[in-house]
């Protein structure tokens, strides 16, 4: 399960391992925002998930950003001179 081990995450973990009793494994990706993986590490496994991975994505976000912007500069760019010279 994604985890931010913010309110509904941790409710969440705690519903479905009472739920299904079967253990849950949380995920979080650390795309630039993440304070603090640690505390996010022992808020998941306080709250009942039987193992906490977290992965570094910060690389791979970059690279997807950067092609995310790209591709839109190349869009607006062929946009505006498709309609440079229609009128309103």
């Amino acid at each position: 399960m994604a985890c931010s081990c913010g309110l509904n995450t941790s409710a969440a973990i705690r519903w479905l391992d009472n739920k299904y009793k079967m253990g849950v494994i949380a995920l979080t990706v650390d795309i630039g925002g993440v304070g603090d993986l640690l505390a996010i590490r022992q808020e998941a496994l306080k709250v009942g998930a039987v193992k906490v991975l977290t992965l570094d994505g910060r690389k791979m976000f970059g690279l997807w950003e950067r092609f995310a912007r790209a591709e839109t500069s190349k869009l607006f760019y062929r946009f505006s001179c498709q309609n440079k010279w229609r009128s309103s």
